[in-house]
């Protein structure tokens, strides 16, 4: 995509690096501990036999991640992997809010999950459903268009639920690429240089004074940009160099 043209501007710096990546690991961790909670609750839900969707109670856990004031989620759930439910091949206990009203609620998310019908969406084959099966890891999908969903650049964090070695699904939540950017722009806005927040495909998650902005593909970063990854999450803060 689009690389910073001409000279590289500069502003006196009063935020290093170090702390965007701060900002950026704070909210990975914040979503990793919450999905532990979830993934919890459904691993007990499988602890005798094969539960029944009514077994999962997720309503509660979910309901208490979309209504945190510092966190703005606005999907969280459990996604069954076929079979692994004794009363539907598929299933989303999936729960939505939206944070943009004055008097958000947590709605279930009113999904088709009959194979037969004719708007039946397969998300086994999705990415953050497939990664976390495949390779048994957390995964974030996006900033990608989640037309499942919210109809908005979402980032999608996941992870599996094994029990007693068989996957039986995902745990995850959703959060809107602005409110990833509303926490780390006012920090990269501070440094000295552009900034890219980037995902481990180079995918721009935010943006600050470049022509890349969120979505875009950055194939051509200058490669005297310095790379600072993050830890909680698998993204690459990239800062000119001046």
């Amino acid at each position: 995509m689009n690389a910073v043209p001409g000279p590289v501007a500069t502003q006196t710096a009063t935020a290093a690096p170090a702390q965007v990546v701060a900002a950026v690991d704070a909210m990975g961790t914040r979503v990793a501990q919450l999905l532990d909670g979830l993934r919890e609750q459904v691993t007990a839900a499988f602890a005798d036999a094969r539960p029944r969707r009514a077994d999962l109670h997720v309503v509660g856990p979910a309901t208490a991640a979309l209504r945190l004031p510092d966190l703005p989620l606005v999907g969280a759930g459990f996604v069954a992997a076929p079979g692994a439910l004794a009363d539907a091949p598929y299933w989303l206990e999936w729960f939505t809010t939206d944070h943009d009203v004055d008097q958000p609620t947590v709605e279930p998310l009113d999904a088709q999950t009959d194979p037969e019908a004719d708007d039946f969406r397969d998300y086994t084959a999705l990415a953050w459903f497939s990664a976390p099966r495949d390779d048994g890891q957390a995964h974030v999908t996006g900033p990608y268009v989640d037309y499942l969903c919210t109809d908005e650049y979402t980032l999608t964090f996941t992870q599996p639920v094994v029990v007693r070695g068989d996957f039986v699904g995902v745990v995850g939540a959703d959060l809107f690429a602005r409110s990833m950017e509303a926490a780390v722009l006012p920090v990269m806005g501070r440094l000295a240089t552009p900034s890219l927040l980037v995902n481990a495909a180079g995918r721009v998650v935010a943006a600050c004074r470049t022509t890349w902005v969120t979505g875009d593909l950055v194939r051509d970063a200058p490669a005297d940009w310095q790379r600072h990854p993050c830890s909680s999450l698998p993204f690459t803060l990239l800062v000119a160099t001046g």
